[in-house]
Protein backbone atom coordinates (compact mmCIF):
# COMPACT_ATOMS: atom_id res chain seq x y z
CA UNK A 1 0.00 0.00 0.00
CA UNK A 2 1.43 3.86 -0.81
CA UNK A 3 0.48 6.63 1.37
CA UNK A 4 0.90 9.94 -0.11
CA UNK A 5 0.41 13.83 0.90
CA UNK A 6 -1.92 13.40 4.35
CA UNK A 7 -2.18 9.92 4.80
CA UNK A 8 1.21 9.54 5.33
CA UNK A 9 2.72 9.19 8.92
CA UNK A 10 4.51 12.80 8.83
CA UNK A 11 1.21 14.11 6.77
CA UNK A 12 -1.02 12.91 10.00
CA UNK A 13 1.52 14.71 12.67
CA UNK A 14 0.99 17.61 10.17
CA UNK A 15 -2.42 17.40 10.49
CA UNK A 16 -2.85 16.80 14.30
CA UNK A 17 -0.56 19.45 15.00
CA UNK A 18 -2.19 22.22 13.05
CA UNK A 19 -5.59 20.79 14.22
CA UNK A 20 -4.72 21.21 18.26
CA UNK A 21 -6.87 24.41 19.43
CA UNK A 22 -5.44 26.46 22.72
CA UNK A 23 -7.57 25.90 25.49
CA UNK A 24 -8.30 28.83 28.06
CA UNK A 25 -6.20 29.63 30.83
CA UNK A 26 -8.02 29.38 34.50
CA UNK A 27 -8.03 33.46 34.78
CA UNK A 28 -9.50 33.48 31.51
CA UNK A 29 -11.93 30.43 32.62
CA UNK A 30 -12.34 32.20 36.15
CA UNK A 31 -13.47 35.69 34.02
CA UNK A 32 -15.75 33.76 31.59
CA UNK A 33 -17.74 31.75 34.58
CA UNK A 34 -17.81 34.91 36.32
CA UNK A 35 -19.47 37.48 33.19
CA UNK A 36 -21.40 34.29 32.88
CA UNK A 37 -22.93 34.92 36.47
CA UNK A 38 -22.94 38.53 35.82
CA UNK A 39 -25.22 38.10 32.50
CA UNK A 40 -27.66 35.85 34.28
CA UNK A 41 -28.43 37.89 37.57
CA UNK A 42 -28.32 40.55 35.09
CA UNK A 43 -31.07 39.23 32.20
CA UNK A 44 -32.66 36.99 35.36
CA UNK A 45 -33.49 40.49 37.21
CA UNK A 46 -34.92 42.39 34.22
CA UNK A 47 -37.57 40.00 33.28
CA UNK A 48 -38.46 40.13 37.40
CA UNK A 49 -38.65 43.64 36.76
CA UNK A 50 -40.59 43.29 33.50
CA UNK A 51 -43.16 40.62 35.09
CA UNK A 52 -43.62 43.19 38.17
CA UNK A 53 -44.27 46.02 35.83
CA UNK A 54 -46.71 44.19 33.85
CA UNK A 55 -49.13 42.72 36.67
CA UNK A 56 -48.69 45.44 39.21
CA UNK A 57 -47.38 49.04 38.28
CA UNK A 58 -48.95 49.20 34.87
CA UNK A 59 -52.56 48.25 36.32
CA UNK A 60 -52.43 49.65 39.69
CA UNK A 61 -50.60 52.94 38.56
CA UNK A 62 -51.51 53.42 35.14
CA UNK A 63 -48.67 55.57 33.63
CA UNK A 64 -46.29 55.69 36.28
CA UNK A 65 -43.97 53.56 34.44
CA UNK A 66 -44.50 54.06 30.73
CA UNK A 67 -42.96 51.70 27.66
CA UNK A 68 -40.13 54.14 27.56
CA UNK A 69 -39.27 54.45 31.09
CA UNK A 70 -39.48 50.69 31.37
CA UNK A 71 -36.82 50.23 28.62
CA UNK A 72 -34.74 53.10 30.00
CA UNK A 73 -35.05 51.09 33.91
CA UNK A 74 -34.04 47.52 31.93
CA UNK A 75 -30.99 48.85 30.46
CA UNK A 76 -29.85 51.26 33.33
CA UNK A 77 -30.12 48.00 35.73
CA UNK A 78 -28.10 46.01 33.04
CA UNK A 79 -25.17 48.59 32.61
CA UNK A 80 -25.43 49.15 36.83
CA UNK A 81 -24.35 45.20 36.41
CA UNK A 82 -21.20 45.56 34.27
CA UNK A 83 -17.65 45.18 36.14
CA UNK A 84 -16.06 48.64 34.57
CA UNK A 85 -13.15 48.42 36.49
CA UNK A 86 -12.35 44.81 35.67
CA UNK A 87 -10.32 44.85 32.81
CA UNK A 88 -8.49 47.59 34.27
CA UNK A 89 -7.69 45.72 37.25
CA UNK A 90 -6.65 42.49 35.51
CA UNK A 91 -4.66 44.31 33.24
CA UNK A 92 -2.58 46.13 36.11
CA UNK A 93 -2.15 43.25 38.11
CA UNK A 94 -0.83 41.09 35.54
CA UNK A 95 1.59 43.79 34.73
CA UNK A 96 2.65 44.30 38.30
CA UNK A 97 3.14 40.32 37.95
CA UNK A 98 5.40 40.68 35.13
CA UNK A 99 7.55 43.54 36.51
CA UNK A 100 8.53 41.45 39.57
CA UNK A 101 9.32 38.24 36.66
CA UNK A 102 11.36 41.25 35.18
CA UNK A 103 13.63 41.85 37.88
CA UNK A 104 14.38 38.37 38.25
CA UNK A 105 14.95 38.39 34.40
CA UNK A 106 11.99 36.23 33.35
CA UNK A 107 10.63 38.25 30.07
CA UNK A 108 7.12 37.15 29.51
CA UNK A 109 5.63 38.05 25.34
CA UNK A 110 2.19 38.83 26.70
CA UNK A 111 0.78 39.03 30.15
CA UNK A 112 -1.63 35.79 30.04
CA UNK A 113 1.61 34.13 30.41
CA UNK A 114 1.80 35.67 33.48
CA UNK A 115 -1.03 33.95 35.13
CA UNK A 116 0.29 30.53 33.60
CA UNK A 117 3.52 30.87 34.69
CA UNK A 118 1.61 31.36 38.24
CA UNK A 119 0.19 27.89 38.09
CA UNK A 120 2.87 26.20 37.26
CA UNK A 121 5.31 24.05 40.10
CA UNK A 122 7.66 22.14 37.92
CA UNK A 123 9.10 23.96 34.50
CA UNK A 124 10.29 20.79 32.46
CA UNK A 125 12.33 22.21 29.04
CA UNK A 126 14.78 20.00 26.79
CA UNK A 127 16.10 23.92 25.14
CA UNK A 128 19.60 23.02 25.64
CA UNK A 129 21.20 25.43 22.96
CA UNK A 130 19.30 28.03 25.04
CA UNK A 131 19.62 26.94 28.81
CA UNK A 132 23.24 25.72 28.78
CA UNK A 133 25.06 27.49 25.60
CA UNK A 134 24.88 24.32 23.54
CA UNK A 135 27.82 23.11 26.14
CA UNK A 136 27.01 19.54 27.56
CA UNK A 137 29.16 18.09 29.78
CA UNK A 138 29.63 14.18 31.21
CA UNK A 139 29.21 14.39 34.97
CA UNK A 140 28.97 10.42 35.86
CA UNK A 141 29.10 6.94 33.82
CA UNK A 142 27.67 3.53 35.13
CA UNK A 143 28.98 0.84 34.67
CA UNK A 144 27.97 -2.61 35.66
CA UNK A 145 25.23 -1.11 38.02
CA UNK A 146 28.33 0.88 39.92
CA UNK A 147 28.34 5.15 39.04
CA UNK A 148 31.64 6.48 38.68
CA UNK A 149 32.45 9.89 38.71
CA UNK A 150 34.44 11.44 35.60
CA UNK A 151 37.84 12.29 37.39
CA UNK A 152 37.99 8.91 38.73
CA UNK A 153 37.28 7.03 35.45
CA UNK A 154 39.92 9.09 33.78
CA UNK A 155 42.71 8.05 36.46
CA UNK A 156 41.08 3.92 35.86
CA UNK A 157 41.42 4.58 32.25
CA UNK A 158 45.36 3.66 32.62
CA UNK A 159 44.95 0.62 34.76
CA UNK A 160 45.49 -3.02 33.04
CA UNK A 161 42.82 -4.39 35.55
CA UNK A 162 39.47 -2.02 34.62
CA UNK A 163 38.35 -3.10 31.77
CA UNK A 164 34.97 -1.91 32.09
CA UNK A 165 36.70 1.77 32.08
CA UNK A 166 38.34 1.24 29.06
CA UNK A 167 35.79 -0.47 27.12
CA UNK A 168 33.34 2.36 28.34
CA UNK A 169 36.16 5.51 26.84
CA UNK A 170 36.20 3.10 23.38
CA UNK A 171 32.89 2.69 22.87
CA UNK A 172 32.38 6.88 23.61
CA UNK A 173 35.33 7.57 21.42
CA UNK A 174 34.28 5.66 18.23
CA UNK A 175 30.23 6.95 18.91
CA UNK A 176 31.38 10.43 19.53
CA UNK A 177 31.51 12.68 16.49
CA UNK A 178 32.79 15.49 17.41
CA UNK A 179 36.01 17.12 17.33
CA UNK A 180 38.63 19.58 18.59
CA UNK A 181 39.44 22.78 16.46
CA UNK A 182 42.68 23.11 14.36
CA UNK A 183 45.02 25.39 16.45
CA UNK A 184 44.20 24.02 19.90
CA UNK A 185 46.24 21.31 20.55
CA UNK A 186 48.73 22.84 23.00
CA UNK A 187 45.80 24.35 25.41
CA UNK A 188 44.32 22.41 28.27
CA UNK A 189 41.32 19.62 27.29
CA UNK A 190 38.75 21.29 29.42
CA UNK A 191 39.71 24.92 27.52
CA UNK A 192 40.04 23.25 24.05
CA UNK A 193 37.36 24.82 21.24
CA UNK A 194 34.90 21.41 19.98
CA UNK A 195 32.91 21.04 16.85
CA UNK A 196 30.25 18.74 17.31
CA UNK A 197 26.43 18.85 18.02
CA UNK A 198 25.94 18.62 21.72
CA UNK A 199 22.72 16.42 21.72
CA UNK A 200 23.16 15.20 18.85
CA UNK A 201 26.58 12.85 19.18
CA UNK A 202 25.44 10.09 21.66
CA UNK A 203 28.75 9.22 23.54
CA UNK A 204 27.55 6.77 26.03
CA UNK A 205 24.03 5.59 26.52
CA UNK A 206 24.62 5.52 30.52
CA UNK A 207 26.09 9.27 31.04
CA UNK A 208 24.51 11.88 33.17
CA UNK A 209 25.21 15.42 31.97
CA UNK A 210 24.83 18.67 32.94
Amino acid sequence: MIQTGDNTVFGRIAKLSSAGKTGLTTLQREILRFVLIIVSIAITLSIVIIIAWAAWLNKDHKGFITNSVLVVDIVAVCVAFIPEGLPASITISLAVVANKLGADKVLCKSLMTVETLGSVSILCSDKTGTLTGNRMTVVGCGIGGDEIPVDRAVREMSKEDCDGVRQLAAVAGVCNGASFEQGTQGEPVHMRAVNGDATGESSVSLGRVR
